[in-house]
């Protein structure tokens, strides 16, 4: 029978988003959160709404707590407006909407629409202000007239910015970049200055960073090494400033407070020592002075002989010479007594090991993702010309093979493969698209046309960087390309060149910039404009790897809570690993780094630090099992050619983790592509491998993506002859 009180669907709910809030709460609402959930279980809600009334009147600012009084005071059929407004606007104000999504994920149906309702409404008012909106655009109007070379303008656009109250540390670093270019070093040091003033937060570098991608050479090193700020009593260079501001942004409150009383006791000390050695000083002059004196009065009155009369009236000092002997003393010198060796904490103004000057892109920042879907659950980075340059690639550079897919693209695209400074592609829905594929061919159905709508309907595009102006005109002649325009700006239909794949659309945003998908998503594209140049939920990759294939969204962590147990004769550490991320993974991506060898990344991002640190131990157990194991049982399989590089790869297995975030590592060693590449023999009969990358048209595939039909096309790609296991074959 249908209870008329508390469905069983939202009990379970109930408990899930309990749970979740347990977990995910700061450290200082653990245990209220935990006796929250221990009264809800024990049915009292009343109780339960209680202890979160507390927590509220308390002053917390986490608007998860006002999301589970309202769902209590749903389930006792009370009001939950004011609640739900609350929580939504908390949300909005914090950028929290990350972890509310999380503790959200498991209500659905009437609830959560209503949910959505308040949480729609908060982020219009957030984004109503426009004052605000007035300055982004200026801001934008800047940065397109400095990349035209239009310097009076964009500092005309940046001053009416700072004039308007601006805050925005990009704008005075690229005010600063630009009167750097007119050799006005002085305001340019200035602007920097004032900028690094306006970085309070993580957030605020990879934004700054962002700004300043393309910015290199000396201006660059000015930023970074010579631009400076004061920070507990430290005057710190703006690379040991962002140590500081993302080591305070990792804390709890009770750290920073830890952290804050032990600046200040390192500052009385050190002032103490200082006063103490200016004591010391001006004592050991007053003795100097006294002793100088003495040593003056005892020459006059030594007593004389005839024969020391003579010595002495040629040495005897005057009045003025007993004068003068004192040394000058200064009760309160200037010079300070030696500092005592420096700490090594940064947060006290430390300096272990600061690097020199180097382009975001080599320490690494975040992805941009300007123009890519905002809802985007799928995003690929790479950079051909540093993949393609790397040592890694070089044994295959002169074959006959490599240089034809050269000329070939060069051909195609109008431009050379070298020229290209980076291509991103994003992808919205991609999980949900990609378990209806699974479900189609595991039961026996051709899944090859949703796969298609999937990677080549509206949801996807691409966007492709040079590093030089790239002419339109022998681009668009060479892909013959037809003009069409949407909301007064050109964009060009060009033919894709692979059997039953749509027209790709290419809007040229500037002579570096170009943004490819189908006519539907570059005209949302331009619609949207340039969009948010940082994805939250991608925060844990980074640009620093040229090639990044990674995948994260609210249903991935719904999608590892179905993963099920090990088979029973399976090692007892799989199931460690599996209860240790079930249900908790919020991000998983490959990443690539190409040197001499090939560094291979499968790293995981998990929704609680604590999964991470319990998923080490297993990890290492089983990578320790693997290498043990490789010698009896892989070995033999492996052609002899290969088996030494191949060994280097498995002994080179590891697994590590920091906060959240849990990797596996593997080299594959260069030697690898010599051997293949000597003896081709060796790959008859390996699975084929797709053109990869999202489907391009006019050339045989970008480098190394996953190989799938279709897609946001980039002109011209060609396929890498790159990292062996990279890609996939097309379904």
């Amino acid at each position: 029978m249908r209870s008329n009180f508390r469905p069983s669907w939202f009990v379970l709910l109930l408990c899930a988003v309990m749970w979740s809030a347990a977990s995910a709460a700061e450290p200082s609402n653990t245990d209220q959160m935990a006796a929250v959930v221990e009264s809800w279980r024990t049915g009292d809600l009343d109780g339960a709404q209680g202890q979160l009334t507390n927590m509220i009147e308390a002053g917390t600012r986490d608007p998860r707590v006002y999301y589970y009084r309202a769902l209590i005071s749903e389930q006792l059929g009370s009001d939950s407006e004011q609640d739900l407004l609350e929580a939504a606007k908390l949300e909005s104000e914090t950028t929290s909407t990350r972890l509310v999504n999380r503790a959200l994920e498991n209500v659905q149906g009437a609830t959560r629409a209503k949910i959505e309702k308040y949480r729609a409404e908060a982020r219009a008012k957030l984004k109503s202000d426009p004052k605000a909106e007035a300055n982004k655009a200026l801001y934008r109007e800047g940065i397109a007239a400095w990349k035209a070379h239009d310097a009076e303008t964009a500092l005309s656009k940046f001053d009416a910015v700072i004039n308007d109250g601006g805050t925005d540390p990009r704008v005075y670093y690229l005010r600063g970049v630009v009167l750097a270019e007119q050799g006005r070093m002085d305001d340019a040091k200035l602007a920097f200055e004032v900028g690094l003033t306006h970085e309070k937060t993580a957030k605020d570098i990879q934004l700054a960073n962002l700004a300043l991608i393309d910015v290199q050479g000396g201006i660059r090193q000015m930023i970074e090494e010579q631009t400076t700020v004061e920070i507990n009593g430290n005057v710190v260079s703006r690379q040991a400033a962002h140590r500081i501001i993302q080591r305070l942004d990792s804390m709890s409150q009770a750290e920073r407070l830890a952290d804050s009383s032990a600046a200040a006791a390192e500052t009385a000390e050190r002032e103490q020592a200082a006063a103490e050695a200016r004591q010391q000083k001006a004592a050991e002059a007053i003795i100097a002075e006294n002793k100088a004196k003495a040593d003056a009065a005892a020459r006059v009155n030594a007593p004389k002989t005839p024969v020391a009369d003579l010595v002495t009236s040629a040495d005897a000092p005057t009045a003025a010479d007993i004068a003068a002997a004192a040394p000058t003393t200064d009760v309160t010198p200037t010079a300070e007594a030696p500092a005592a060796p420096a700490s090594r904490n940064p947060f006290l103004g430390g300096k272990p090991g600061v690097p020199g000057s180097a382009s975001s892109r080599a320490t690494g920042g975040p992805i941009d993702t300007s123009y890519l879907p905002a809802d985007a659950d799928f995003v690929l980075y790479a950079r051909p010309a540093d993949i393609l340059a790397s040592g890694f690639l070089a044994p295959v550079k002169d074959t006959p093979e490599f240089q034809k897919a050269m000329s070939d693209m060069s051909a195609q695209a109008g431009f050379d493969v070298n020229d290209i400074e980076s291509v991103t592609s994003g992808i919205s829905n991609f999980m949900a698209g990609m378990m209806q594929v699974g479900l189609l061919a595991a039961s026996g159905q051709d899944p090859t046309a949703m796969a298609q709508n999937l990677f080549g309907g509206g949801n996807a595009i691409s966007v492709l960087r040079t590093n030089k102006d790239i002419e339109l005109a022998t681009m668009i002649a060479t892909s013959k390309g037809v003009e069409s325009t949407f909301e007064g700006k050109p964009y060009y239909l060009i033919d894709s060149q692979q059997p039953n794949q749509p027209q790709v659309a290419m809007y040229p945003v500037d002579a570096r910039t170009y943004v490819f998908g189908v006519e539907k998503a570059i005209q949302t594209a331009i619609t949207n404009g340039v969009g948010e140049a940082t994805n939250e939920q991608f925060s844990f990759v980074s640009n620093g790897n040229p090639f990044v294939m990674a995948f994260s969204g609210p249903l991935l962590a719904g999608m590892s809570g179905s993963i099920p147990d090990a088979p029973a004769e399976a090692p007892p550490v799989l199931n460690q690993i599996v209860q240790a991320v079930r249900g908790k993974i919020a991000g998983a991506a490959i990443t690539m780094n190409l040197a001499s060898n090939l560094d291979l990344k499968v790293v995981v991002n998990l929704t609680e630090p604590e999964a991470a640190v319990q998923v080490q131990g297993p990890l290492d157990q089983g990578l320790g099992m693997a290498k043990q194991m490789y010698p009896l049982a892989g070995a033999q399989m492996v052609p002899q050619p290969l088996q030494a590089p191949v060994n280097r790869m498995v002994s080179s297995l590891a697994a590590s983790h920091s906060g959240s975030v849990a990797t596996i590592s593997l080299t594959i060693p260069g030697q690898l592509v010599s051997i293949l590449k000597d003896n081709p023999a060796i790959l008859q009969g390996a699975m084929p491998m797709g053109p990869g990358g999202p489907g391009v048209p006019g050339g045989p595939g970008f480098p190394g993506g996953p190989g799938v039909p279709g897609g946001p096309g980039v002109p011209g790609g060609p396929a890498a002859p790159g990292a062996p296991g990279i890609g996939s074959p097309r379904p």
